[in-house]
């Protein structure tokens, strides 16, 4: 981060929260919907790797710890 500063660039740290979901259609929604209940923003989400019953994510949201607690990590 201190490279970053003395280059004069514009970051932020965020936590990244890594959890898995069944590779079932709507299984991505169905998280999605459960943090948007309970007042939880997605800040970026990446595939990590897809098999055929799941699929490994990591995500950022506004509210790390509530993210925790909703997902059950």
């Amino acid at each position: 981060s201190k490279a970053l500063e003395s280059m004069g660039r514009k970051f932020e740290t965020n936590e990244l929260i890594i959890t898995s979901l069944s590779n079932k259609p709507g299984a991505l929604a169905e998280m999605a919907t459960k943090l948007s209940e309970s007042g939880v923003n997605i800040v970026s989400l990446y595939i990590m790797k897809m098999e055929l019953d799941r699929a490994d994510i990591a995500l950022t949201t506004d509210n790390p710890s509530k993210t925790k607690e909703i997902l059950g990590i």
